[in-house]
């Protein structure tokens, strides 16, 4: 896993790269531009999973419920203190005219919607983890069986009560209910049989061949969005296909250590980047009151954004300080458990 931080940071930056731009066409350029972005955000739930098989296989799950705790507190002193800080910081651009659901991570409205749907990523994770160990073919075909009949059921056989609770707490995206925990599982599988091989930084050809790949990707997802109105097969297409091609595209850079250094630099405050990037784009628009498909404010924001980025990189960087500080007091806490235990049955 050490080894491919600069790919998976590369594929962060990409993705995030595509998550600010689609974002500020959505906000300010007239137009239907939805769904760009969505797609991308496809890597960040591979990678997820791709990262956190390495990171559970430290963790010894037969033998200690503490270690579920420590699980999910990493996650969580991960994920909620700088959620919090944007929440309020938008709280504050938007004067209160922003869901309050947001914080507790359980539904959120808005670009907030993958803090619901990457917790849910988490909630599974180290059932996914045992399984895949054991049977990974079985374990993930298995996966796919439940998910589809869970579709099924929600489409076509539905409860009214259960298919708003599953809306509620972000369960479908593009279209599909619990697609984010499929893609988080095939990161897993990716690392159960790629732990064994070998990898090695690809040549020119390589680099030449991920980069056409994202251009065969965006081509794909412009077309499929043109051709889709009103043609049910092609919408379902414009969901589903471009994924698969992003899954590939994350399957070459990992097994041929692709990097490139902007794309990683972006990758590595990503989380930052997507959170705060929605408060910098009305902070814009609320200071100069600009109209829609304004250059003005294409400017003003291309302008400012290196500050933005510093700002990102500070949050990042105090996000971390915290997550230490945080994990070393449940670390802490953990040994004088043990220890009194240990005392106890002396």
């Amino acid at each position: 896993m050490t080894k491919t931080i600069k790919t998976t940071n590369t594929l962060k930056g990409i993705a995030i790269f595509t998550v600010v731009i689609n974002h500020y066409l959505n906000l300010n350029v007239r137009g239907d531009s939805t769904g760009f972005a969505n797609a991308w955000i496809a890597i960040f739930f591979f990678l997820s999973g791709y990262g956190l098989y390495y990171s559970l296989t430290q963790h010894n799950f037969h033998n200690s419920f503490n270690e579920y705790i420590l699980f999910y507190y990493k996650r969580i002193v991960r994920i909620f203190p700088l959620l919090w800080l944007a929440w309020l910081i938008e709280l504050l651009i938007r004067k209160g005219n922003i869901s309050f659901w947001i914080p507790t991570g359980i539904h959120a409205s808005e670009h907030y919607w993958f803090i619901p749907a990457i917790l849910q990523c988490y909630l599974v994770a180290p059932v996914i983890y045992l399984a895949i160990k054991k049977r990974p073919i079985i374990s993930i075909s298995i996966l796919m069986i439940l998910i589809v009949l869970i579709n099924y059921f929600l489409y076509f056989r539905y409860s009214i009560l259960l298919t708003k609770i599953a809306n509620f707490i972000n369960a479908r995206w593009r279209w599909v209910y619990f697609l984010n925990i499929l893609v988080f599982a095939y990161g897993m599988l990716f690392a159960f049989f790629n732990k064994n091989i070998t990898t090695k930084k690809g040549g020119f050809i390589h680099y030449c061949i991920f980069w056409i790949l994202i251009l065969l990707i965006t081509i794909l997802m412009v077309f499929l969005k043109v051709y889709s109105h009103n043609k049910y097969i092609i919408e379902i297409a414009f969901q589903i296909a471009p994924i698969v091609m992003i899954l590939l595209l994350c399957v070459w850079a990992l097994n041929f250590l692709i990097a490139n250094a902007i794309f990683e630099y972006l990758g590595r405050i990503s989380y930052s980047i997507y959170l705060f990037h929605m408060s910098y784009y009305l902070l814009i628009s609320n200071i100069g009151s600009f109209t829609e498909n304004s250059i003005k404010e294409l400017i003003t924001t291309v302008a400012f954004f290196p500050i933005f980025i510093f700002a990102c990189e500070y949050f990042e960087k105090m996000g971390n300080y915290f997550n230490r500080k945080l994990r070393k007091l449940f670390t802490i806490k953990v040994d004088q458990q043990i220890a009194q235990t240990d005392r106890q049955f002396r």
